[in-house]
């Protein structure tokens, strides 16, 4: 009987242990069901700023091409107006001297005219 007492002790001991560890099992249980609840939603939260930034970056690069567009049509324009500007440049030189030159052959003409009239008055 002795015998069969310390027996039950014994195996009562090992329960004891037993459940004492399966306690301290299911706590870190709870821990990691915790820490791995914790990870999913920081990654959906990364995952969502992830596509966030994927959609501005997408954004972004349409912008700049549309921009590099509108760039490469004002400089082409530019160029168009300065090679107009050459133009009219040239074409308003030819118009002064031509209109000089009209200007001195009236003089001309007026002069003579006034060189005739005075020879007919003396």
């Amino acid at each position: 009987m002795q015998e069969s007492v310390e027996r039950e002790s014994t195996l009562q001991e090992n329960i004891q242990k037993a459940q004492e560890a399966l306690t301290g099992l299911r706590r870190r249980e709870a821990e990691y069901t915790k820490d791995l609840e914790e990870i999913r939603l920081n990654y959906a939260n990364l995952s969502q700023k992830d596509g966030f930034l994927a959609q501005n970056i997408r954004r972004l690069e349409e912008e700049t091409e549309k921009l590099e567009a509108e760039s490469r049509t004002m400089l082409e324009k530019a160029a168009e107006e300065k090679d107009d500007v050459k133009r009219n440049s040239r074409t308003s030189w030819r118009s002064r001297r031509r209109l000089q030159q009209q200007c001195r052959q009236k003089k001309r003409k007026t002069a003579g005219l006034w060189n005739c009239r005075r020879k007919k008055k003396h």
